[in-house]
């Protein structure tokens, strides 16, 4: 009544005034919308919302009502003619494939299985993310429940596919996790990316290692194994998330994100090294002193090349736009395929990882830059379901026992809290406040990719080898690594986009007004190819 009336008086007399300051300024006798619309900004803001009169003061973001699953479906609006080309594509390019190919596209062959993977496993990560969890958790059910279904739709695809489309799908990630690295606020935080490196992956790795050795059996090496492949966090979950938090200014100030972003790709590839001497150790011959002098080889070997093939790029700035998005990432992805034949595994990592970060940094134009990333970008979000239903397709439920998974949970949760509390204590000296700290530590535990990746190397080594009690062991680590998935991805995606407006300081470098639609747009953000 009396009082709103009073409130929208108090409002256009304000307004008015403003409008006035402006005519008097330009000397003329009108004021553009522009300017009565800066006016308003400038202004109090009164809204009137379910009778009552909320008031917003100058620099505060208005306040934002829940969201509902109208909100939601309305987003995915917008997803929908995407996705719906994106089957339609799919439709096409296996029309093509089966006149080309033939045979190997009937029900039954390698080429059908790869096609009904990723058809199903697109559809499952569009429901899925409909929810405000990743994605990627649909395209590993899609591909558990396709290897598990009565009649078997997928036993025409051949592990040796499996595995080299895995390793592809690795050196996207870690290329474009190379690219989106800035190396300038990297030196300034060195020591801190090496620490939240090294420290919450070995007291993980060591803690998952004796759980496993007590609860599933395992020898020590074994233990280490699944340790090293459950330590690795993902850069498929945390790369987007923070690419856009970077972008909106949160926690710019102090590279919060860039911290991050750097020591996940050095987190994997230390991982993937480690991964690869253990195995080594494991099933091939050799002394254990070269095996163990492998790892810095593959770290100096990694880097180096990198940063080399990383100048020589320079002059693709005068290539042609389609040949320049081309080349970076396939150098990437050949480069690691060739180091995985040699068994230096962690040395392509790191050269993926470093040749992304010194192209982007020798690179004299920044609007190549951004072109090969979003090429790269891309190809990630139309090969990571592949990727994530080829893991679940993995795992074949007649063969895993309930209580290994039980085990596996139990370690999974006993070793996450572990990892939390160090990645706490590792940045206690990086300059960061409290609350950045338990940032960091909520960043620091979704796991996917090296899962994703590694999980069924064990196994896979194992069945080459024909010995049944070492095929044990590898199905226990697979199991293992996609409970990690299951369980991690989703509290640490959801964690990450719920604590960054409270926790991270932002850097303004607009008006404040929209600071509510950037909090709101990162609470929408996927960790997927489908998402916005």
């Amino acid at each position: 009544g009396k009082g709103i009336c009073q409130a929208r008086r108090t409002s256009h007399d304000k307004h008015m005034e403003g409008v006035r300051e402006l005519e008097e300024m330009d000397g003329c006798g009108t004021a553009s919308k522009e300017d009565e619309e800066g006016v308003v900004a400038k202004n109090d803001v009164e809204s009137l919302e379910g009778g009552r009169i909320s008031r917003v003061e100058d620099g505060a973001p208005p306040r934002q009502r829940n969201r509902t699953w109208k909100d939601v479906w309305g987003e995915q609006e917008v997803m929908l003619p995407h996705f719906v080309g994106l089957l339609a594509m799919s439709g096409l390019i296996y029309a093509s494939l089966f006149l080309i190919f033939g045979a190997p596209m009937l029900p039954g062959g390698e080429g059908f299985a790869l096609g009904v993977l990723y058809a199903t496993a697109l559809v499952f990560g569009w429901v899925v993310s409909l929810t405000t969890m990743p994605d990627l958790i649909g395209m590993l059910v899609a591909g558990l429940l396709l290897r598990n279904l009565p009649g078997k739709p997928i036993d025409g695809l051949k592990s040796s596919w499996s595995s080299v489309l895995r390793d592809v799908a690795l050196a996207i990630i870690l290329l474009r996790g190379g690219i989106g690295l800035d190396l300038r606020q990297l030196k300034r935080l060195g020591v801190s990316v090496v620490v939240l490196t090294l420290c919450p992956q070995l007291v993980e790795a060591v803690t998952a290692a004796g759980l496993s050795v007590a609860l599933f059996g395992l020898d020590w090496l074994w233990g280490l194994l699944g340790g090293f492949i459950l330590g690795a966090v993902s850069p498929a979950v945390i790369l987007p998330l923070m690419l856009h938090l970077q972008g909106q200014g949160y926690g710019k100030k102090k590279g919060v994100p860039t911290m991050l972003l750097s020591a996940a790709g050095l987190d994997d590839a230390v991982a993937i090294t480690l991964i690869g001497v253990i195995l080594g150790a494991i099933f091939q011959a050799g002394s254990i002193a070269s095996k163990i002098i492998q790892g810095p080889i593959e770290v100096f070997v990694g880097v180096l090349s990198g940063v080399a093939l990383g100048f020589l790029s320079k002059p693709l700035v005068h290539a042609k736009k389609r040949h320049r998005i081309a080349i970076v990432p396939l150098v990437s992805i050949s480069i690691f395929l060739l180091a995985r034949h040699f068994k230096y595994s962690g040395a392509g990592a790191l050269f993926c990882m470093s040749y992304g970060a010194f192209y982007a940094f020798f690179c004299p134009v920044d609007t190549c830059v951004a072109e090969v990333d979003g090429f790269v970008k891309v190809l990630w979000n139309h090969y990571q379901p592949l990727l994530f239903s080829l893991v679940g397709a993995a795992l074949d439920f007649s063969r895993v026992s309930g209580s290994d998974v039980g085990t596996s949970v139990v370690i999974i949760l006993v070793a996450a809290v572990a990892r939390f509390g160090t990645a706490f204590i590792s940045v206690f000296y990086s300059g960061l406040t409290a609350a950045e700290r338990l940032f960091v530590a909520i960043a620091w535990l979704p796991k996917a990719t090296v899962q994703a990746v590694m999980g069924p190397l064990p196994l896979d080594q194992a069945e080459q080898y024909g010995d049944e009690e070492e095929e044990g062991f590898g199905l226990k680590i697979l199991t293992l690594a996609v409970m990690a998935i299951f369980i991690t991805a989703p509290i640490g995606a959801i964690g990450i986009k719920l604590s960054a407006p409270r926790l991270l300081e932002k850097e303004i470098t607009g008006d404040t007004d929209s600071m509510a639609e950037e909090a709101k747009e990162l609470e929408n953000v996927h960790t997927n190819g489908l998402g916005p």
